[in-house]
């Protein structure tokens, strides 16, 4: 795809996340009013329902729009947060694993909307700046294709805010182990989800890097025979 389509599907991905983002934010609310008073206006069977449905259209959206790499992985971690959510709503009313796990869901769409919404407001920036003339100063001059990375600057950004949320939350749980804790299944499959996602960021990480950055180091003229 070249650069109008992915800006078009960009656009699109915004007014889906929104409309995702607000109704995971609605189960959320239906999750924690169920804990404190033991209803809602859902029954589990229909948050389940929807929550799988979230799942569906995440990835619907993952699949059909031609999205930059980072945001793709973005999109791509959420499905299985929310299809563990909607499994465990199949199985037992709203407890607190599941406010966890839609807790959870809801961090990564906040994540990748604020990426997107980075996004739009440096091209709004863009465009007010086009043409305008800078007396013939290059030091806005674009960098060679070869120093240039490959990811832009809101995915930069998006797998920033991912690397320390991975961060974070292997950290709480290391310490809990470490503490001698006794680690639930749970935070086992949570751990199994980190580090697969840990594995795939800092594959897109290493992309990103300019080919001159991959290069081997240059031996020094001295060390030369």
């Amino acid at each position: 795809p070249n650069a109008q389509q992915i800006a078009t599907a960009l656009e699109e991905l915004k007014t889906q996340l929104n409309n995702i983002t607000s109704q995971q934010q609605i189960l959320l609310d239906e999750t924690s009013h169920w804990q404190d008073s033991g209803t809602s206006s859902l029954t589990p069977a229909q948050m389940a329902r929807e929550q799988l449905q979230l799942a569906d259209q995440t990835k619907s959206a993952r699949e059909q729009l031609p999205l930059p790499k980072a945001f793709e992985f973005g999109m791509a971690s959420v499905e299985p947060i929310m299809h563990e959510a909607a499994k465990q709503l199949e199985l037992e009313p709203p407890n607190a694993r599941v406010h966890r796990l839609q807790s959870r869901s809801l961090l990564r769409l906040q994540q990748l909307l604020a990426a997107l919404n980075s996004q739009a407001a440096r091209q709004d920036g863009a465009a007010e700046n086009e043409g305008t003339p800078n007396g013939g100063d290059d030091s806005n001059a674009k960098p060679s294709p070869d120093q240039q990375p490959s990811l832009s600057l809101e995915e930069l950004r998006l797998l920033y805010a991912m690397q320390m949320d991975i961060y974070e939350r292997t950290l709480t749980l290391e310490k809990r182990r470490l503490e001698g804790a006794e680690l639930r299944d749970e935070d086992q499959q949570e751990l199994q989800r980190l580090a697969t996602e840990q594995g795939e960021l800092a594959k897109l990480l290493a992309e990103a890097l300019p080919p001159s950055e991959n290069r081997e180091p240059s031996e020094p003229a001295s060390d030369r025979q």
